[in-house]
Protein backbone atom coordinates (compact mmCIF):
# COMPACT_ATOMS: atom_id res chain seq x y z
CA UNK A 1 0.00 0.00 0.00
CA UNK A 2 2.71 2.52 0.90
CA UNK A 3 4.57 1.78 -2.35
CA UNK A 4 1.42 2.69 -4.27
CA UNK A 5 1.17 5.98 -2.38
CA UNK A 6 4.82 6.78 -3.09
CA UNK A 7 4.36 6.04 -6.78
CA UNK A 8 1.24 8.18 -6.86
CA UNK A 9 3.12 11.05 -5.22
CA UNK A 10 5.91 10.79 -7.77
CA UNK A 11 3.52 10.73 -10.68
CA UNK A 12 1.77 13.95 -9.61
CA UNK A 13 4.90 15.94 -8.80
CA UNK A 14 4.84 19.19 -10.75
CA UNK A 15 7.30 19.93 -13.52
CA UNK A 16 8.87 22.86 -11.73
CA UNK A 17 10.60 24.29 -14.78
CA UNK A 18 7.52 24.30 -17.00
CA UNK A 19 4.56 25.06 -14.77
CA UNK A 20 2.70 28.32 -14.40
CA UNK A 21 0.06 26.97 -12.00
CA UNK A 22 0.49 28.80 -8.70
CA UNK A 23 -0.27 25.78 -6.51
CA UNK A 24 2.42 23.80 -8.33
CA UNK A 25 4.87 26.70 -8.08
CA UNK A 26 4.19 26.77 -4.33
CA UNK A 27 4.91 23.02 -4.14
CA UNK A 28 8.13 23.50 -6.09
CA UNK A 29 9.20 26.32 -3.78
CA UNK A 30 8.46 24.14 -0.77
CA UNK A 31 10.57 21.31 -2.21
CA UNK A 32 13.48 23.72 -2.66
CA UNK A 33 13.07 24.92 0.92
CA UNK A 34 13.15 21.35 2.21
CA UNK A 35 16.36 20.72 0.26
CA UNK A 36 17.93 23.89 1.71
CA UNK A 37 16.77 22.93 5.20
CA UNK A 38 18.37 19.48 4.91
CA UNK A 39 21.65 21.10 3.85
CA UNK A 40 21.42 23.52 6.78
CA UNK A 41 20.84 20.68 9.23
CA UNK A 42 23.81 18.74 7.89
CA UNK A 43 26.10 21.77 8.14
CA UNK A 44 24.70 22.60 11.57
CA UNK A 45 25.72 19.18 12.89
CA UNK A 46 29.26 19.61 11.58
CA UNK A 47 29.69 23.15 12.88
CA UNK A 48 28.12 22.35 16.24
CA UNK A 49 30.46 19.37 16.71
CA UNK A 50 33.49 21.58 16.04
CA UNK A 51 32.28 24.23 18.48
CA UNK A 52 31.54 21.55 21.09
CA UNK A 53 35.08 20.20 20.71
CA UNK A 54 36.50 23.69 21.14
CA UNK A 55 34.64 24.49 24.37
CA UNK A 56 31.25 24.15 26.08
CA UNK A 57 30.92 27.95 26.16
CA UNK A 58 31.45 28.19 22.40
CA UNK A 59 28.83 25.50 21.85
CA UNK A 60 26.34 27.38 24.04
CA UNK A 61 26.98 30.63 22.16
CA UNK A 62 26.50 28.91 18.80
CA UNK A 63 23.24 27.32 19.97
CA UNK A 64 21.99 30.72 21.17
CA UNK A 65 22.98 32.32 17.86
CA UNK A 66 21.17 29.61 15.90
CA UNK A 67 17.99 30.01 17.94
CA UNK A 68 18.14 33.78 17.40
CA UNK A 69 18.76 33.29 13.69
CA UNK A 70 15.75 30.97 13.33
CA UNK A 71 13.56 33.56 15.05
CA UNK A 72 14.97 36.27 12.79
CA UNK A 73 14.52 34.23 9.60
CA UNK A 74 10.90 33.42 10.31
CA UNK A 75 10.05 36.98 11.39
CA UNK A 76 11.89 38.53 8.44
CA UNK A 77 10.03 36.43 5.89
CA UNK A 78 6.70 36.98 7.63
CA UNK A 79 7.30 40.75 7.54
CA UNK A 80 8.23 40.68 3.85
CA UNK A 81 5.58 38.22 2.64
CA UNK A 82 2.74 37.75 5.16
CA UNK A 83 0.28 34.98 4.36
CA UNK A 84 -2.74 36.95 5.53
CA UNK A 85 -2.84 39.32 2.57
CA UNK A 86 -4.76 36.72 0.58
CA UNK A 87 -2.50 36.90 -2.47
CA UNK A 88 -1.67 33.42 -3.76
CA UNK A 89 1.78 34.51 -4.92
CA UNK A 90 2.70 35.52 -1.36
CA UNK A 91 3.01 31.90 -0.21
CA UNK A 92 5.65 31.16 -2.84
CA UNK A 93 7.50 34.41 -2.13
CA UNK A 94 7.42 33.67 1.61
CA UNK A 95 8.85 30.19 1.03
CA UNK A 96 11.49 31.58 -1.34
CA UNK A 97 12.50 34.04 1.37
CA UNK A 98 12.89 31.18 3.87
CA UNK A 99 14.92 29.24 1.32
CA UNK A 100 17.27 32.11 0.50
CA UNK A 101 17.94 32.97 4.13
CA UNK A 102 18.46 29.28 4.92
CA UNK A 103 21.03 28.96 2.14
CA UNK A 104 22.82 32.08 3.43
CA UNK A 105 22.90 30.66 6.97
CA UNK A 106 24.27 27.35 5.71
CA UNK A 107 27.09 29.25 4.04
CA UNK A 108 27.74 31.20 7.26
CA UNK A 109 27.91 27.99 9.28
CA UNK A 110 30.32 26.50 6.75
CA UNK A 111 32.55 29.58 7.07
CA UNK A 112 32.46 29.30 10.86
CA UNK A 113 33.48 25.65 10.61
CA UNK A 114 36.40 26.54 8.31
CA UNK A 115 37.65 29.12 10.80
CA UNK A 116 37.97 26.59 13.63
Amino acid sequence: MSLMLMLAAVSVSPDCKNTSVQAELNDCAHSEFLKADRALNAQWKTTLRLFRERSPDDEARLRAAQRAWLTFRDAECEARWPFDLGVSLDKMLHINCLTNLTIERTEMLAELAKDI
